[in-house]
This record gives structure tokens, sequence and C-alpha cells, in this order.
């Protein structure tokens, strides 16, 4: 890893917290308030990127995690159509290499939207942030699109679905041939922080 400063991007629901209605909200897995604490006191920059808009604040606070350790907190419900619009037609190479239908407001398109205009402020290399997300249609696809390291939830990509595997692998293969079969709870990896892309990004 190089001398520049380093940031990890996180999603919120089902990566940072966990949310059930009726229910205090509460960190995905014990002593993640601490850890995070501990990353921003070696000097790792965290941002949350996230698709929800409202409530933030109040449920990191409900689940016991300081809002004020993350940098920035962003939702993607910010970005203006016109942006989107304008992003989509400067990267259609890239859009297109993913092999995949792009719909209007394809939610990863607006977290790399998002993603990008938190590194060009902040000044972060591409080779120094970590996006970690939980839903690999979005955090994944999002992570490739910019360039960036990504560190999923999920424990290995070979239990993704297999419409994932084929945008991981860069592979073409029309959209209608994709499974759509989601992951099982038991491929799920609740305490993401010991996963191999998080322990390699971190050294």
């Amino acid at each position: 890893m190089g001398a520049g400063k380093r940031a990890i991007f996180l999603d919120l629901d089902g990566t940072i917290i966990t949310t059930n209605f009726g229910e205090k909200p509460k960190p995905v897995f014990k002593g993640l308030p601490k850890w995070l604490d501990a990353l921003r006191s070696k000097g790792i920059s965290l941002f949350i990127v996230t698709s929800r808009s409202t409530e933030i604040q109040k449920d990191l606070i409900g689940a016991g995690i300081d809002p004020r350790i993350f940098t920035e907190i962003k939702s993607i419900r910010e970005i203006e159509k016109q942006e989107f619009l304008g992003y989509c037609n400067n990267n259609w190479e890239r859009l297109e290499g993913t092999g995949l239908k792009i719909g209007p407001g394809e939610e990863f398109i607006l977290k790399a939207i998002s993603i990008e205009k938190l590194m060009k402020k902040h000044n972060l290399k591409s080779s120094d942030v970590l996006m970690i997300g939980d839903e690999p249609t979005v955090d994944a696809r999002a992570a490739r699109l910019v360039g960036v390291q990504h560190g999923n939830v999920m424990d290995k990509y070979k239990d993704l679905p297999t419409r994932e595997q084929a945008f991981v692998n860069r592979r073409r293969e029309p959209e209608e041939r994709y499974a759509s079969k989601q992951p099982s709870k038991k491929a799920a990896k609740k305490e993401w922080r010991k996963t191999k892309a998080v322990r390699r990004f971190l050294g």
C-alpha cells in the first residue's frame, strides 16, 4: 500500500447496522463501533455512501455508533438526474463493458458517482480506497466502475448470484441468461472485518 491517505467507504444497512421493524438498530457484529473508532485513530478516513436518505444519524446513534467518526455521510439520493445522465454519457464505454443492461436511476451508478465525488473532494487515490457493502449488485459494481478495491460482507464471490459472478469476471452474456438466485443466509459473513479483502487492505 502506498503512503497516501487511506479510506474505507461503507454502505449503511446490512454493513454497519441492522434495522428490523419495531426493533432498535444495532451493529452488524459485536465490537464494530470500537473497531471503526480504532481505524479512525490510525488515520483511516471513514465514509458512508448509502441509498437511504432519512434517519441515518439517528439510527447510527441508536446502534451505539458516533456519526462523527465518519468524514462524510452521503446519500446517493442527492445525485440529480442531469448529473446521472452526464456521468452515463461520459463513461458509456466503461458502463458498456459490464455487459449489463443499464436502466434509469441505476443504483450502482449513483453510488459510483457519490464515491468518485468524495474521492476527488478529499484527494484520495483509487489504490488507497476500499469499498465495503452487502449488495454485490450495487456495491461491487460501483467499486468496479470507480476502480477501487471491494470487500463484500459475503464470504466469497463463489457464493454470489451467477449474475454478479459474470460481472466480476468481466464476462459478456445476455442479461436474461443470468440467474436471479440470491445468496443463502449461510453465505453471509457478518463479521466482515475478518475477510481477506479487509485484512489485505489494512496490511
